[in-house]
Protein backbone atom coordinates (compact mmCIF):
# COMPACT_ATOMS: atom_id res chain seq x y z
CA UNK A 1 0.00 0.00 0.00
CA UNK A 2 1.40 3.55 -0.93
CA UNK A 3 1.28 6.30 1.12
CA UNK A 4 -1.33 9.08 1.15
CA UNK A 5 -0.18 11.52 -0.80
CA UNK A 6 -0.47 14.94 1.77
CA UNK A 7 -3.34 17.45 1.58
CA UNK A 8 -3.87 20.70 1.95
CA UNK A 9 -6.99 20.05 4.62
CA UNK A 10 -5.98 20.23 7.78
CA UNK A 11 -8.76 17.52 9.29
CA UNK A 12 -7.98 14.50 7.43
CA UNK A 13 -4.10 15.25 9.32
CA UNK A 14 -6.05 15.44 12.80
CA UNK A 15 -5.25 12.62 14.80
CA UNK A 16 -8.13 13.02 17.00
CA UNK A 17 -10.44 12.69 13.66
CA UNK A 18 -8.17 10.09 12.26
CA UNK A 19 -8.67 7.73 15.51
CA UNK A 20 -11.96 8.58 15.19
CA UNK A 21 -12.96 7.37 12.07
CA UNK A 22 -11.14 4.48 12.62
CA UNK A 23 -13.30 3.70 16.16
CA UNK A 24 -16.14 4.34 13.74
CA UNK A 25 -14.56 1.68 10.93
CA UNK A 26 -14.40 -1.08 14.10
CA UNK A 27 -17.91 -0.15 15.67
CA UNK A 28 -19.25 -0.81 11.59
CA UNK A 29 -17.03 -3.95 11.66
CA UNK A 30 -18.45 -5.32 14.52
CA UNK A 31 -21.93 -4.80 14.46
CA UNK A 32 -21.54 -6.14 10.74
CA UNK A 33 -19.65 -9.12 12.35
CA UNK A 34 -22.55 -10.17 14.97
CA UNK A 35 -25.06 -9.56 11.92
CA UNK A 36 -23.70 -11.87 10.07
CA UNK A 37 -22.74 -14.29 13.55
CA UNK A 38 -26.66 -13.93 14.57
CA UNK A 39 -27.86 -14.62 11.00
CA UNK A 40 -25.67 -17.94 10.83
CA UNK A 41 -26.72 -18.59 14.95
CA UNK A 42 -30.14 -18.28 13.11
CA UNK A 43 -30.32 -20.13 10.43
CA UNK A 44 -28.31 -23.09 12.21
CA UNK A 45 -31.01 -22.79 15.11
CA UNK A 46 -33.72 -23.08 12.09
CA UNK A 47 -31.85 -26.19 10.34
CA UNK A 48 -32.02 -27.27 14.38
CA UNK A 49 -35.35 -27.16 14.29
CA UNK A 50 -36.27 -28.27 10.97
CA UNK A 51 -33.97 -31.61 11.88
CA UNK A 52 -35.77 -31.95 15.33
CA UNK A 53 -38.86 -32.04 13.81
CA UNK A 54 -37.70 -34.38 11.64
CA UNK A 55 -36.64 -36.71 14.08
CA UNK A 56 -39.71 -36.51 15.90
CA UNK A 57 -41.72 -37.45 12.76
CA UNK A 58 -39.27 -40.72 12.21
CA UNK A 59 -39.61 -41.51 15.53
CA UNK A 60 -43.46 -40.88 16.00
CA UNK A 61 -44.03 -43.44 12.55
CA UNK A 62 -41.72 -45.85 13.83
CA UNK A 63 -43.86 -45.75 17.45
CA UNK A 64 -47.14 -46.03 15.49
CA UNK A 65 -45.42 -48.86 13.48
CA UNK A 66 -44.58 -50.87 16.01
CA UNK A 67 -47.82 -50.27 17.94
CA UNK A 68 -49.55 -51.48 14.89
CA UNK A 69 -47.27 -54.56 14.12
CA UNK A 70 -48.17 -55.31 18.04
CA UNK A 71 -52.26 -55.19 17.64
CA UNK A 72 -51.88 -57.14 14.79
CA UNK A 73 -49.64 -59.68 16.74
CA UNK A 74 -51.85 -59.36 19.78
CA UNK A 75 -55.28 -60.25 17.04
CA UNK A 76 -53.74 -63.40 15.51
CA UNK A 77 -52.94 -64.25 19.30
CA UNK A 78 -56.67 -64.04 19.77
CA UNK A 79 -57.75 -65.42 16.72
CA UNK A 80 -55.26 -68.42 17.60
CA UNK A 81 -56.73 -68.88 21.18
CA UNK A 82 -60.36 -68.78 20.13
CA UNK A 83 -59.16 -71.14 17.55
CA UNK A 84 -57.92 -73.51 19.91
CA UNK A 85 -60.96 -73.39 22.00
CA UNK A 86 -63.03 -74.30 19.35
CA UNK A 87 -60.49 -77.32 18.82
CA UNK A 88 -60.69 -78.16 22.34
CA UNK A 89 -64.92 -78.63 22.21
CA UNK A 90 -64.73 -80.63 19.25
CA UNK A 91 -62.27 -82.77 20.89
CA UNK A 92 -64.45 -83.00 24.14
CA UNK A 93 -67.81 -83.68 22.41
CA UNK A 94 -65.61 -86.17 20.11
CA UNK A 95 -64.39 -88.18 23.15
CA UNK A 96 -67.87 -88.25 24.69
CA UNK A 97 -69.31 -89.17 22.09
CA UNK A 98 -66.82 -92.07 21.77
CA UNK A 99 -67.34 -92.87 25.17
CA UNK A 100 -71.06 -93.18 24.78
CA UNK A 101 -70.37 -95.48 21.90
CA UNK A 102 -67.86 -97.88 23.95
CA UNK A 103 -69.87 -97.86 26.76
CA UNK A 104 -72.64 -99.11 24.21
CA UNK A 105 -70.03 -101.52 23.13
CA UNK A 106 -69.08 -102.95 26.37
CA UNK A 107 -72.54 -103.61 27.45
CA UNK A 108 -73.17 -105.36 24.20
CA UNK A 109 -70.55 -107.56 25.11
CA UNK A 110 -71.28 -108.21 28.20
CA UNK A 111 -74.77 -109.41 26.96
CA UNK A 112 -73.38 -111.11 24.60
CA UNK A 113 -70.74 -112.92 26.71
CA UNK A 114 -73.75 -113.54 29.29
CA UNK A 115 -75.54 -115.67 26.39
CA UNK A 116 -72.50 -117.19 25.22
CA UNK A 117 -72.05 -118.26 28.99
CA UNK A 118 -75.51 -119.04 29.47
CA UNK A 119 -75.27 -121.25 26.38
CA UNK A 120 -72.12 -122.89 27.45
CA UNK A 121 -73.95 -123.93 30.94
CA UNK A 122 -77.28 -125.20 29.19
CA UNK A 123 -75.22 -127.31 26.72
CA UNK A 124 -72.87 -128.64 30.11
CA UNK A 125 -76.08 -129.41 31.67
CA UNK A 126 -77.66 -131.06 29.18
CA UNK A 127 -77.19 -135.04 28.64
CA UNK A 128 -75.57 -135.78 25.56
Amino acid sequence: MGRRAPRDDDEDADPTLVAYQAQKRILQLKRERDESVQAAVAEANALMEDLKSRVEAHVRDQQSQRASQQAQRVAQIMDLVEKRQDMELRMGEAVRRMHGQMSELADLMAVAYEGRLRDARSARSRPT
